[in-house]
């Protein structure tokens, strides 16, 4: 043990030493990195001497405690620090052993001679060994190299650097290192002496305008001798600090002056001077801009008549954009407060505007475009420079657009003068007036004539249809008429907007042009009727040829079906054409009404036909057609065959109904001719008697319209020569042998009379400009036509009656016929209904061969009908019919009696009686109407005015002979005062018959016109005879009276027909009295009918039997209400 002692204590002298040259070494490195960092905070210190004169105290004492922190934060750092953190000797031992690397055995000697256990542990000598191996490896070891790191030697040139610096300054300056050692210790001393501040700051408070350079100025009264700053601020409290630029007194004052220069100045800022830690008060400068305009309001109200609400335009820009004679209201607001607001238009004066506050208005019209300005003065008078210049632009108030739809082309004028005009119309903000406008040709102005508008006034978009009604304007043919249409909208700021149609040409076209058209338009529908009917009998023979086939196979092949897509086109072709002979039938009916071309009479027969057209429509066919189609799709033969069957009857009653339209259509036209003959006519004696009043009105020096009436009578003429052969040759296609002959005596008369030579004549004397020589050719030749114009009515009157009579008679031909044949019927009914009786019916075929008779009569007769029926319109379908039933029961009757059907027979049979005595009545009563003609009052009224008229143009002619005796000598007075007396008997004669034909047409509201007027006249005549005051007034009163009984006699004989009357046909009249189904009758209506036939004048040769039979009926009908034996 104490062999051990001594190496552990030297082993730990030997770490005392290393640890006490560790601290000796870290204190001596730590005096040097001091010193080295220390020199050169110094020579910091220096340089701040030298740059700061004189430091302020505060600076002085700033930059003597901030060295001496440097300098005692140093000295820890590099010298206190290392020497505290000195390892212990555990440690000590272990950074030695990793310095020199001596393989643990200086950590395990020290680890073992501080145990006290460690012998115990391990071997002793070990232990020991180990100690000594550790005590000789660190004795005379080198601590400075062990311990002396990089950074340490690192520290030695900077050291050395920081000692020449200060040694060179030592040697250049030497009083410079104490000044610089004295503000450290002593910053008092060197210090400069402080003044107090004291700042006067102009302008202070200023308002500039935006974008100014404002120089502030700062004086120091203080005589502080610091700098002066200045501090303003830029935004929400942020502050910026700048230097100002010192001068001396300008006025050899003792103060300076520190100014600094805010340069383009565009927002308000608060600012103050600053000097030796003093500042001056804070000062505002308000920057204002120029007063300008900062918002635009607009309000635009249009014009009241737009009816349009008012605009408000926020951001708009204050430019204007309005229909002219808009109301402009500008509302404004200004960055200012105002003094003044005005506003100046294009380059007119400025005028003054209300404003308040920051805002002001004001108002104009806007009439044309331009450009206004607004100018602006503040309260601190600051004005508006280069204000903005706002447009004006106004638009107009567009016209309205007009669109004619009828007429569609120039049109002719109609002979009832009356146009049909129909047009749309639009405008922007309504039409509000729409006229037609019209001058005869060659006149000057144009007239104006107001299209009502009704509820539509006002409105944008309109549709009008009006019938301008040109009564009271006389035209020759040749004559024309200019008009156009003009509508306005409804602007009354800068007046209405106007648009106007093309100029429309209305021309007055001849009787005859007019005729002519209507022939045109009837030999094109009878092109229509022959082509429909032919291939209306193709379609039949087709469908024919298609049944007999199918019955053959039961089967549909390819051709076959190829033939049924035919009989579909040809049943569509034959829709097609009816449908255009309806539109062209239409058409004609509308052109006769509105030139008042035909009869009243003609019209309803003619709208008869256009109501059989209507019945013609193949939508029966049609409907067969396809539910052939449908049977062939589903293949099954019986339904084929039924259709088949039935598209062929269908067929077949269409070709019939076809042909029978289009021969009454061919009756209706020689009616329709002989009605065009005379109106033309009529026509002429119009035109002859404007012409004489023309030519009694006329001024003899006024050559122009002499040459214009001269020009008419010619034409006059040759209309005249033009109705003389007209009427030659239809005279030769009438077969009415009166009706002709009246025809030809009307012709021959015009041709002796030479009515055409004497127009010519005055036509002649009108050109050389002798008018009154000119009225008594023109007298004559309006005589003569008035005498045509009677004849060609006389004409009239005898081809209808005529015509109705050969009607009758064939009727009561037919009629005898049914009533014999209903005879036989009858008692055939009654000899099998005795078979019933007597239980022995036996063998009924004898008497089936008798029933197959009376049906063969009665098919002849339906035979003779149906040809009647083809020429008039009187026979109806109705009649037709009921001849349909009976030849249907009478053919049941005979297959059933054939099957020794008794009973059935019967039933058929009697059946068959019932109908054979309706359709008898039906044939007696149109017998009756067609013999008749027309209504008893209207063929009394025109008898009467027959016999009216032929006495009064026999006193017009014998007055006109007196007058001639009168200037003979006195011995003829006598005479013809006994003349005068006698005219006026007849006069008085003839008025009573004028009376009573007026108490007629008062009676019956349904005839046209009065003759009160007449009989006021006629008595006038009267009266000049009987007082002998017989002269040329008498003439024309006599000449009225005439002209006035041709108008009534062609009133009460036709009417003029107009499209808009609604028709009643005589079947529809007769089907609501009797029916078309003698089932549904009962015996008091038959009994009805029977009772109005026995009333009916018949054929004497059967009148008595036919009363007989009807009366033996209406007995029976009395007693078992049916029409059948018991």
């Amino acid at each position: 043990m104490e062999t051990q002692d001594p190496y552990k204590a030297k082993l730990r002298r030997q770490l005392l030493r290393i640890l006490a040259k560790t601290a000796a070494l870290r204190f001596a490195s730590g005096m040097l990195g001091f010193l080295a960092v220390g020199a050169w905070v110094f020579l910091c210190v220096i340089l701040w001497a030298v740059v700061a004169d004189s430091p302020p105290m505060w600076q002085a004492f700033a930059a003597s405690h901030l060295a001496l922190v440097i300098f005692a934060g140093l000295f820890f750092y590099f010298v206190l620090l290392p020497l505290i953190r000195l390892p212990s000797l555990g440690k000590l031992a272990a950074q030695v052993e990793d310095r020199k690397d001596l393989k643990d055995i200086l950590r395990a000697g020290y680890e073992f001679a501080g145990d006290e256990e460690a012998g115990r542990r391990y071997a002793p000598d070990l232990v020991r060994e180990v100690i000594r191996w550790a005590v000789q490896s660190i004795t005379g070891l080198e601590i400075r190299f062990l311990f002396l790191t990089r950074r340490t030697l690192a520290l030695v040139p900077i050291a050395y650097g920081a000692l020449a610096v200060l040694l060179l300054f030592a040697l250049v300056k030497p009083a410079l290192l104490f000044d610089a050692g004295k503000r450290v210790i002593d910053p008092m001393e060197s210090a400069a002496m402080e003044h107090a501040a004291n700042l006067f700051v102009t302008p202070g408070d200023v308002t500039v305008l935006s974008g100014s350079d404002v120089e502030v100025i700062a004086m120091d009264f203080g005589e502080a001798e610091q700098p002066v700053q200045l501090s303003y601020n830029l935004m929400n409290g942020f502050w910026k600090t700048e230097p100002t630029t010192p001068s001396d007194p300008d006025d050899g004052g003792a103060f300076k002056k520190h100014a600094y220069t805010f340069k383009n100045l565009r927002n308000s800022i608060s600012y103050y001077f600053v000097s030796a830690g003093r500042k001056s008060a804070t000062h505002t400068i308000n920057v204002v801009n120029k007063p300008i305009v900062t918002n635009l309001t607009l309000t635009l109200t249009p014009p009241a008549y737009t009816g349009e609400p008012p605009l408000k335009i926020e951001d708009g820009g204050g430019n204007v954009k309005a229909l002219e004679g808009t109301h402009v209201a500008i509302e404004g607001t200004s960055n200012n407060f105002l003094s003044d607001a005005r506003v100046r238009f294009d380059e007119g004066k400025s005028r003054k505007i209300h404003f308040e506050a920051h805002s002001f208005q004001f108002d104009f019209t806007a009439l044309k475009d331009g450009y206004y300005a607004i100018f602006l003065e503040d309260t601190l008078h600051y004005k508006t420079d280069g204000p903005l210049m706002h447009t004006i632009e106004v638009f107009d108030d567009h016209p309205p657009s007009l669109d004619v739809l009828e007429p569609s082309d120039d049109p002719e004028l109609p002979r009832n003068y009356r146009v049909n005009l129909s047009f749309i119309a639009s405008d922007d903000y309504g039409v509000n007036d729409a006229a037609v406008f019209h001058r005869k040709g060659g006149d000057e102005g144009f007239r104006k004539t107001p299209i009502p508008l009704g509820d539509q006034v006002g409105k944008k978009d309109i549709g009008v249809a009006f019938v301008w009604s040109l009564e009271g304007i006389s035209l020759f043919p040749g004559n024309y008429i200019e008009f156009y249409i003009e509508v306005k909208d409804n602007n009354v700021v800068t007046g209405p907007g106007t648009a106007k149609s093309r100029v429309f040409v209305l021309s007055a076209p001849t009787m005859a042009e007019l005729y002519e058209k209507v022939r045109e338009e009837e030999a094109e529908r009878s092109a229509l009727f022959e082509e429909a009917i032919q291939e209306g009998k193709a379609l039949k023979e087709r469908l024919e040829k298609l049944e007999r086939e199918f019955i053959k196979t039961e089967k549909l092949e390819w051709s076959q079906k190829k033939e049924i897509d035919k009989a579909v086109a040809s049943q569509q072709s034959i829709e097609q054409k009816i449908e255009e002979i309806q539109k062209s039938l239409n058409e004609s009916l509308q052109s006769l009404s509105d030139n008042r071309m035909t009869s009243e009479r003609i019209g309803e027969k003619l709208e008869e036909i256009n109501k059989l057209l209507e019945e013609i429509n193949s939508e029966v066919l049609r409907e067969y057609v396809e539910k052939l189609q449908e049977a062939m799709e589903k293949l099954k033969p019986e339904d084929i065959r039924k259709a088949l069957e039935d598209l062929n009857v269908s067929a077949e009653e269409l070709l019939e109904r076809l042909k029978r339209t289009a021969s009454l259509l061919e009756e209706i036209r020689k009616e329709q001719r002989m009605e065009e003959l005379v109106r033309e006519s009529e026509g002429l004696l119009e035109e002859q008697r404007e012409l004489n009043e023309g030519t009694g009105d006329v001024d003899p020096k006024n050559q122009s319209e002499l040459n214009e009436l001269s020009e008419a009578q010619e034409a006059l003429a040759d209309k005249t020569d033009r109705l003389k052969s007209d009427i030659e040759q239809f005279a030769n296609e009438v077969n009415e042998p009166e009706s002709a002959s009246n025809l030809r005596k009307a012709s021959q008369e015009l041709s002796q009379k030479q009515t055409s030579q004497k127009m010519r004549n005055a036509s002649r004397k009108l050109n050389m400009g002798q008018p009154q020589q000119a009225q008594a050719d023109q007298q004559q030749a309006l005589e003569d036509l008035v005498d045509l114009f009677t004849k060609m009515s006389t004409a009239q009157m005898a081809m209808q009656s005529g015509m109705g009579k050969r009607l009758s008679i064939n009727l009561q031909r037919i009629a005898k016929q049914t009533l014999r044949l209903s005879f036989k019927q009858e008692d055939l009914a009654g000899r099998i209904q005795d078979r019933l009786s007597s239980d022995r019916q036996g063998n009924l075929r004898s008497l089936a061969s008798e029933q197959l008779s009376y049906s063969n009569a009665l098919e002849r007769l339906a035979d003779d009908l149906e040809e009647v029926a083809r020429k008039t319109l009187a026979v109806s379908p109705s009649l037709l019919k009921k001849i349909g039933e009976s030849l249907s029961r009478m053919r049941n009757s005979v297959l059933f009696l054939d099957q020794n059907k008794a009973l059935m027979s019967y039933a058929n049979a009697s059946q068959a009686v019932g109908s054979l005595n309706e359709a008898t009545i039906k044939l007696l009563e149109t017998s009756k109407s067609c013999s008749d003609g027309s209504s008893g009052a209207c063929a009394g009224l025109s008898a009467l005015m027959e016999q009216l008229l032929a006495g009064e143009q026999q006193i017009l002619q014998q007055t006109k002979d007196l007058l001639a005796l009168e200037m003979l000598q006195e011995q003829m007075r006598q005479q013809w005062q006994a003349e005068l007396e006698r005219l006026a008997g007849q006069q008085r004669t003839l008025k009573e018959i004028a009376e009573e034909i007026d108490k007629t047409l008062d009676e019956n509201e349904g005839l046209l016109g009065r003759l009160d007027k007449t009989i006021e006249e006629m008595q006038e005549v009267i009266r000049d005879l009987e007082m002998g005051a017989v002269d040329e007034s008498t003439l024309e009163k006599e000449q009225r009276i005439v002209s006035r009984l041709l108008d009534a006699q062609r009133s009460v004989h036709t009417r003029d027909y107009e499209k808009i009357r609604k028709s009643v046909t005589a079947e529809d009249i007769f089907s609501r009295r009797v029916g078309e189904d003698s089932k549904t009758h009962s015996a008091q209506t038959l009994r009805e009918a029977i009772q109005r036939a026995m009333k009916l004048k018949a054929p004497g040769e059967f009148e008595d039997l036919i009363r007989l039979y009807f009366r033996a009926l209406a007995e029976e009908a009395a007693g078992s209400g049916g029409s059948g034996r018991e």
